[in-house]
């Protein structure tokens, strides 16, 4: 871990430490620079995807990238089911971790949202880098629990062993943030190494940019999902100009572990009167689609009714056409209550035995 620094002792004595504060720190450096110097040092990072070997280089990356590294992480923590974070004994790797922003991130998320960080037994750093892998050691020991063991690893992805991955707890967190379309390493390799550990839960946070449906980039992205071959719980896109600051976005949540939720069908009769302007969300949950469509239906009263719904349906089917049915669903989580309404085009004129959550 870093230490003997003025920025290690800065950090270890500064109270209540969040990935906020963090970003002050460097937010004051930058802007105490001319202009130039900034513009140089960003140059030197090659826009996040070389490695980093000077101070102020560091206080530069977290300046440039902090707020977009949060923004996409807190994207895919929000539609984490709320009884993943629950979990009591919960291990967190972070791949090519860098200064350790996606464990931040996390620490703040727990915090902001009244999870219990103790939960969080372990923290695997993996980073190439023994500058940077300091500091985020440095950072994870600041933001998280004395009771946390946080373990450093030292190597680039193609050197990792299931030694290195091994956890003894319940729940594995996997963090990708801004790592698997760097085409420096195996995705193949990476995730046969993963799936020799062997875990009984795992939950995989993957975000990244967006390079568009064709990118041999975005393809290593969405490639990983099918290596690993665990069932998509969420997934979502979007292009620059779609989201937050222009930035572009890939978000996806794998996991093995199923919610408990029932489901009771409250009609087949509706049909699809036509769908909202604009094209195909990119937006999967249990390994379907989703659009925008308006539904005509009858409701309880005998009223024929119609409604602007978000329509999803089964991987492999037709995309939805006008006159389409409808299946309407109400689901409830038996873990924590949650209810809604959700509804599936059955685009292969059957009624599909499991709908998936709906969650805008």
């Amino acid at each position: 871990m870093e230490q003997d620094t003025c920025h290690s002792l800065k950090i270890q004595h500064i109270p209540d430490m969040s990935f906020q504060k963090i970003k002050s720190i460097a937010k004051n450096f930058c802007r105490n620079l001319p202009e130039y110097v900034r513009d140089e040092l960003y140059e030197q990072l090659e826009r996040g995807c070389d490695l980093i070997t000077t101070e102020p280089q560091l206080q530069q990356y977290i300046y440039s990238f902090g707020n977009m590294h949060e923004a996409k992480l807190n994207l895919a923590f929000d539609n984490v089911p709320k009884e993943i974070f629950d979990y009591k004994d919960i291990a967190v790797i972070d791949y090519g971790c860098g200064q350790a922003m996606a464990t931040m991130v996390l620490a703040d998320y727990f915090k902001e949202n009244n999870y219990n960080i103790e939960n969080i037994k372990s923290i695997n750093l993996i980073e190439p880098s023994f500058r940077v892998l300091e500091r985020a050691e440095l950072y994870a020991y600041c933001l998280y629990p004395q009771t946390t063991k946080i373990k450093t690893i030292n190597k680039f992805m193609d050197d990792l062993t299931k030694e290195d991955l091994y956890q003894e707890h319940s729940l594995v967190i996997h963090l990708f943030s801004n790592i698997l379309d760097v085409e420096s390493f195996s995705l193949e390799q990476l995730a046969d190494t993963i799936k020799e550990s062997k875990y009984q839960s795992e939950l995989f946070i993957c975000v990244g940019p967006y390079f568009g449906e064709f990118s041999e980039r975005q393809e290593r992205f969405d490639y990983f999902s099918e290596l690993l071959g665990y069932k998509t719980i969420f997934s979502q896109y979007y292009l620059k100009g779609e989201w937050q600051n222009n930035w572009s976005c890939s978000a996806k949540i794998l996991s093995n572990i199923r919610p408990n939720i029932e489901f009771e069908t409250l009609s087949v009769s509706g049909k699809i009167k036509g769908f909202r302007s604009g094209s195909l969300t990119h937006f999967e949950k249990t390994g379907k689609f989703y659009i925008r469509a308006v539904v005509e239906d009858t409701n309880e009263y005998g009223e024929v009714k119609e409604d602007i719904v978000f329509l999803g349906w089964k991987e492999g089917a037709r995309r939805p056409q006008i006159g389409d049915r409808v299946q309407k669903t109400r689901w409830k989580s038996l873990d924590d209550g949650r209810e809604g309404i959700a509804y599936t085009a059955l685009c292969l004129s059957e009624i599909l035995d499991e709908t998936p959550i709906e969650r805008e």
